[in-house]
């Protein structure tokens, strides 16, 4: 699947804390490409390990198509097991809201506002 994406020019910030993939894109516009080789990125730090994510950003494009289906592809479902939203910024929240109603993935989803509150959230599906 990654060979489908090329590489983005610029990708996020992406650490674990808590047994919980955080994956910070700042003010890059997050793209399907992004979201790809974060999941590939997450392999590599936990090999055959399935994480909750925590997505923190202000924008993402193409949320009508690709991106609102690329939750449910295999290749990420065997990584996630539930994700948080945050929005850091107006225009992110609306989008969000847009997002949670076309996306379709087979795991927990989730739009915050704040970090916090979504690292609680996320701190319920580490063990499941």
């Amino acid at each position: 699947m990654i060979n489908e994406y090329e590489y983005p020019a610029e990708m996020p910030e992406i650490h674990i804390d808590d047994n919980i993939a955080i994956i910070d894109f700042g003010t890059t516009i997050i793209t399907p490409a992004h979201l790809v080789h974060c999941s590939a990125q997450r392999r590599k730090l936990r090999p055959g390990e399935k994480m909750p994510v925590m997505l923190i950003g202000e924008f993402a494009t193409d949320i009508f198509g690709e991106i609102s289906n690329l939750g449910s592809n295999p290749w990420i479902v065997e990584v996630t097991k539930a994700v948080a939203l945050v929005a850091t910024a107006n225009i992110g929240s609306v989008i969000g809201e847009i997002y949670m109603k076309l996306q379709n993935n087979p795991y927990p989803t989730k739009l915050f506002n704040e970090r916090s509150e979504a690292k609680e959230w996320l701190l319920s599906h580490v063990n499941i």
